[in-house]
């Protein structure tokens, strides 16, 4: 469980990737404890924080998977800590989503309106959505990178 997760004990961390599943059924956050192993993060070495979320389709995404705005207060504490660490949200679909031209832009959107402290502040903070098999966990199509602004 993540929540037993002493994340102070990882000092020498670089590159740390959380990957999260969601439920097909629940629409309610399925990782609260996400902002506090953030918040416990020791970023002394950390260089890039990927953050997974398996989500099934992009359509009709229901943004409560995660509690935003202990989420956004989190990240802008770490970058606080941290100023030269990257945060990447990855975005997992299933084949059936398609991964169109615009889903990156149209989850970028959201993203920016959840996380205002955290871009206000300077973290860099990307998002790139990928195509998964959901029986091998396997990328079968991997998005762009986007790096995310304050300002859109």
């Amino acid at each position: 469980m993540l929540s037993e997760l002493d994340a102070r004990e990882y000092t020498n961390v670089r590159d740390l990737s959380l990957m999260l599943a969601a439920s097909a059924h629940d629409q309610d956050a399925f990782c609260p404890s996400l902002p506090s192993v953030i918040a416990r993060l020791n970023p002394t070495h950390l260089r890039t924080l990927t953050l997974g979320f398996s989500l099934f389709r992009p359509t009709n995404m229901y943004w409560t998977f995660v509690a935003w705005p202990a989420l956004d207060a989190a990240l802008a504490a770490l970058h606080a800590r941290s100023p030269a660490t990257l945060v990447v949200f990855r975005m997992a679909f299933v084949p059936a989503a398609g991964l169109s031209e615009t889903l990156t832009a149209d989850v970028a959107g959201p993203l920016i309106e959840n996380l205002p402290a955290a871009l206000g502040a300077g973290t860099r903070i990307g998002v790139r959505c990928d195509l998964f098999d959901q029986l091998t966990g396997v990328a079968l199509r991997q998005g762009a990178l986007r790096w995310l602004a304050a300002n859109g």
